[in-house]
């Protein structure tokens, strides 16, 4: 498989980043159905009629938010995505206009909070979907506030405060870890274990990845903010995840399993090792990481085909996402960190998506089937994955062309072991 050069990714970053600065970084979401006035109106007001709707836009390979009028508009949760590829680019090479971005998207987070929205009113500083969701576990209204999304923008605010310094980033950061640490229900507490919920509302699904990528971001700011007690919280938080796992080092969406029903995929396992591996980088404890290496090894050895293409399901080949072909450049990225070697794996997959799932003008298109692709263009869930994706391999692959310092213990991968996988 040709590899991709270190020009053709900057213009692949270049094109996906022109083609989503004049779109304003606004576009369809995966679940944004009831952005329709019309299936708002029709169903707004029925558990099962929003799930159908919501399912049914989901599902079907033709254009019916078009149709139905869905609205385009911006998401918490993929500007957060911008902000940190922007961050990652103005800290490989320094440039007035990715900062510039940086400040004025950081500041549009900070101004579209759910409590900005009128969504909610307690403790910290949250943010929700910019769409009414019902999932089969719960509904949330526009703006209401979640874990998943207040933990993306809080670790994108934490990320703007290290390129500006800009004081108010860092509080906003802070009190995202307020929320997640104070308003949302307890599950399981003990000295060694602590799980969260997902929403505030009493929903008892103990949800894993979001646990894993809490304590990712409470570990780095805990670091930043000197805040050491949320470095703890973030230790037992992990101490959740680690014997939450199945036999194989496999993680399912909820533990247990029947709480929702749904086992291991591509991007829920991918967000929860680079949950792992954020704590351990954070907080220097890697009496983790055997746990973490077992489980990569069995994201790389399943999800991925032997052509780099990212699998749903370990047991389909179909459809192929866009969201776990970034999250695999993204989680293998991570991992060169931690254990030189894994570079080449995201290349591969980066190469396989650039290939197969890049569109005629920089963006990206939703997934591949085994008869079709289908040309859906997500703005949060393809082009901003994809953005933070493309500028975190960039980043890894300058860190292996500068010198090298050794981090861990002498037994890795030499760089020069390194630089010849690649």
């Amino acid at each position: 498989m040709k590899k991709p050069s270190k020009q053709s990714i900057t213009e692949a970053i270049q094109r996906l980043e022109n083609h989503c600065r004049t779109r304003d970084f606004a576009g369809y979401s995966k679940f944004d159905a009831l952005n329709s006035p019309l299936m708002e109106t029709v169903f707004g007001g029925s558990a099962f009629g929003r799930l159908l709707v919501t399912q049914l836009v989901n599902r079907v390979p033709l254009p019916l938010r078009r149709w139905l009028g869905v609205r385009k508009s911006r998401n918490p949760k993929g500007i957060a995505n911008f902000i940190k590829g922007y961050c990652l680019s103005n800290s490989s090479a320094p440039s007035p206009q990715a900062l510039a971005q940086v400040t004025t998207l950081s500041d549009w987070l900070l101004a579209n909070t759910s409590k900005a929205h009128g969504a909610y009113q307690g403790k910290g500083t949250a943010w929700g979907y910019n769409f009414p969701w019902q999932s089969p576990g719960f509904f949330a209204p526009r703006h209401y506030p979640n874990c998943i999304v207040t933990i993306f923008c809080g670790d994108a605010l934490l990320n703007a405060y290290l390129q500006t310094r800009q004081p108010r980033y860092l509080e906003a950061a802070l009190g995202a870890a307020d929320f997640i640490t104070q308003a949302l229900p307890v599950l399981d507490s003990t000295e060694r274990h602590l799980c969260i919920g997902y929403v505030t509302a009493p929903l008892r699904w103990r949800v894993i990845n979001i646990n894993a990528v809490s304590a990712g971001f409470l570990a780095k700011l805990g670091v930043h903010a000197n805040r050491p007690e949320l470095i703890g919280q973030a230790k037992r938080m992990v101490a959740w995840v680690i014997d939450a796992r199945n036999p194989d080092y496999s993680w399912n969406y909820t533990s247990p399993k029947n709480q929702s029903g749904i086992g291991p995929d591509n991007y829920h396992t991918g967000g929860i090792l680079d949950g792992i591996a954020d704590y351990m980088l954070a907080s220097r404890d890697f009496t983790v990481q055997e746990t973490y290496e077992r489980g990569l090894s069995y994201y790389a050895d399943k999800f991925f085909t032997a052509e780099h293409a990212p699998k749903w399901r370990a047991h389909r080949d179909y459809p192929q996402d866009i969201h776990g072909a970034a999250q695999g450049i993204l989680t293998f990225c991570k991992a060169e960190t931690i254990r030189p070697g894994n570079l080449s794996f995201a290349r591969n997959i980066l190469e396989w998506t650039l290939t197969n799932l890049a569109g005629p003008e920089g963006n990206f298109y939703y997934q591949k089937h085994k008869l079709f692709t289908w040309k859906l263009e997500l703005m949060r869930w393809s082009n901003s994955w994809m953005f933070w994706a493309m500028n975190t391999y960039q980043a890894e692959l300058q860190k292996l062309l500068r010198p090298k310092e050794k981090i861990y213990d002498p037994s890795l991968s030499s760089t020069s072991e390194v630089e010849a996988n690649l």
